[in-house]
């Protein structure tokens, strides 16, 4: 009896984290509809990034794809970025750009589409990793959620990812 009360436990708690996952996908689509449904182009749109899984960030990327293809189609001068702050951000260090290619070719890509790609500092500090464990072509930020709130502070609108 108590074996499958944990079995069924288990499962319930599997399947609030795939609702949760399914809900956060369904929150930035929601988001972005709103967005594209504006009559005014906003200032600006931040994409906020933040996983524990460093695997996470190219999926995240892909998206980003989708997302700005339909906002420029829209609004062809809209100013966009990204910041990730979470684990997923080192697979942007210099050590894991072999292992990391294709992340690393789209954010290369997208940065030279002046979008920039934050990184936070203050996190990876906590793995002893610096800001120059970084290539150029990613900006180091001291922190992921103060980076956000400057954007936000400029009149840009939070998508997360």
């Amino acid at each position: 009896m108590n074996k499958s009360f944990g079995t069924f436990f288990i499962y319930i708690i599997i399947g609030l984290a795939l609702l949760s996952v399914n809900s956060l996908v369904r929150a930035s689509d929601t988001e972005m509809d709103t967005i594209l449904k504006m009559e005014t182009m906003p200032e600006g749109v931040v994409f906020e990034v933040v996983s524990g899984n460093e695997d996470y960030l190219k999926t995240a990327l892909d998206k980003f794809d989708t997302y700005q293809e339909q906002l420029k189609e829209k609004f062809p001068n809209i100013k966009l970025a990204i910041v990730t702050h979470g684990s997923e951000q080192f697979a942007l260090t210099k050590n894991n750009k072999e292992k990391f290619a294709a992340t690393h070719l789209k954010v290369q890509k997208i940065s030279n589409d002046d979008v920039p790609v934050h990184i936070c500092e203050t996190h990876a500090s906590w793995r002893d990793v610096s800001a120059s464990d970084f290539p150029d072509y990613v900006d180091v930020s001291a922190t992921g959620p103060s980076q956000i709130r400057a954007y936000q502070g400029l009149g840009y609108i939070l998508v997360i990812l």
